[in-house]
């Protein structure tokens, strides 16, 4: 049986540990997301970030501890039932259909399958949001930039109208202007109520939501309000570059006035 979950939230993990077959990937994860919340979880690449999305949509076994949405638990449900619940990912490397046209893509998201009566009035809401969609609605998915294609891959997760919108590395391999554009875009959507989690290894894009966490090695190592995680980010920064103690040097160490701690830790290949 599942332990029940302490604290309310829209969108929960509590206690989760999930992976594939026998490995396990992430061990324990704890997030809680406000309805309208706006929060981003960071890690390295292997830190389990898209193994945490693929577990909340039924992708990834969870092996231990529940994930709710208003209280529901979605463990053990289908990806197809979780959309039908709210819940839809913008995947990562945006996995968009680049022979069919933007309008065919965004059409593609459109669950449950109820939803195709409403197609014109989503496809409206999604060209709303992304005007530049619209414009490019008869092109092939294929000939758009890659910033074009994750709006894109963002429009097709809002085709189901999803209360809760999981964001694979949107910031992947985009210019740092359209990352910033695109994150834009995001707040604009969490503001007309959609609640947003958004996975990056981009430190530069948590001064859009107001939650973050730090996934290291399939764990949280910190989580909270931006502002406190951003000034404990800069202290382990600082720490991890500078050193804690003092910069007495030390007689047995290396005599090279370029050398730092660092030159001691770590895979001297890295």
């Amino acid at each position: 049986m599942n332990a029940p979950t302490p604290t309310a939230g829209h969108l929960v993990l509590h206690g989760v540990s999930a992976g594939y077959g026998n490995v396990r990937v992430i061990h324990d994860i704890e997030v809680v997301l406000a309805r309208g919340s706006f929060a981003v979880l960071l890690g390295s690449n292997g830190a389990g970030k898209t193994t945490t999305l693929r577990a909340i949509m039924g992708m990834a076994k969870v092996s231990k501890g529940d994930i709710t949405l208003d209280g529901k638990s979605l463990v053990g449900r289908g990806t197809r039932d979780i959309i039908s619940e709210g819940v839809a990912l913008s995947p990562e490397g945006r996995q968009v259909f680049a022979s069919l046209t933007v309008e065919e893509n965004l059409l593609t998201g459109c669950l449950p399958a109820s939803g195709w009566r409403h197609r014109r009035t989503r496809l409206a809401g999604v060209y709303e949001h992304f005007p530049l969609l619209s414009k490019r609605a008869a092109q092939d998915s294929g000939t758009l930039s890659g910033g074009e294609q994750q709006m894109l891959a963002v429009g097709r997760a809002l085709m189901s109208e999803p209360s809760v919108l999981l964001v694979d590395e949107a910031s992947l391999g985009l210019a740092p202007v359209m990352v910033e554009h695109l994150f834009e875009l995001l707040a604009q959507i969490n503001k007309a109520g959609v609640t947003v989690l958004a996975v990056e290894q981009n430190v530069a894009v948590t001064h859009y939501a107001d939650h973050v966490y730090v996934l290291e090695q399939g764990r949280i190592t910190m989580g909270g309000a931006t502002a406190d995680v951003a000034e404990r980010l800069h202290r382990d920064i600082a720490s991890a570059y500078l050193g804690r103690s003092s910069p007495t040097p030390d007689p047995t160490g290396p005599t090279d006035p370029q050398a730092t701690p660092r030159d001691h830790e770590g895979d001297p290949h890295e």
